[in-house]
């Protein structure tokens, strides 16, 4: 009787995440430019992408803008030019050029209020801040990505914000730049998926 139960158990737990079967991201570069005024956030995320066999459609998660909370998408580019994509059901679905190449370079531009994944809120001393809680599937709620274990990859993160803020990210502090008006550029990379 144990065994049955313990057997129906595991079959309610299957992962039914929708895979890329012929696409896989290799990096993240994630430009975000937040700011004091609004909780609104401005992304540009260039993703690396190689295909394995054929070079097919795939899709990238990313919450889509509702009465408050989402985003949005402005642009997507395979390289320097406007893509074929299209976004819906909090999914972006790009088709890629008839090119041969294998491995590709998509920017996404977009922008808006993250619901979840990026907190924004003001500390126990009643100042403003802006945390990542990704884990384990929230990323998709402020930055396009496969957000799904099965797809790893690099990252980086640049940051433009007002320059009292300290940035810290995941992997190594490359760089921290003034660039006027009250802003500074802060850059972490992770070399390892």
């Amino acid at each position: 009787m144990i065994l049955l139960v313990l057997i129906g158990q595991k079959t309610n737990a299957q992962d039914t995440y929708q895979r890329n079967t012929s696409a896989d991201v290799q990096g993240y570069v994630f430009g975000l430019t937040l700011n004091d005024e609004t909780n609104s956030i401005k992304g540009e995320a260039e993703i690396k992408v190689a295909f394995k066999n054929e070079v097919n459609p795939f899709a990238l998660d990313l919450i889509a803008k509702g009465d408050n909370y989402g985003m949005q998408v402005t642009h997507v580019f395979e390289g320097d030019t406007e893509a074929n994509y299209s976004y819906e059901q909090n999914k972006i679905n790009i088709t890629p050029s008839s090119s041969e190449e294998k491995t590709r370079i998509y920017k996404v531009v977009y922008e808006g209020i993250p619901e979840r994944g990026l907190v924004i809120d003001t500390t126990k001393f009643g100042q403003r801040s802006f945390f990542g809680d990704n884990w384990p599937n929230l990323a998709r709620h402020w930055l396009p990505s496969v957000d799904h274990p099965s797809d790893k990859a690099t990252i980086e993160f640049r940051i433009t914000a007002p320059d009292h803020y300290d940035v810290v990210a995941t992997g190594e502090k490359i760089e921290e730049s003034n660039l006027g008006n009250d802003l500074k550029l802060t850059t972490y990379k992770e070399p390892a998926p």
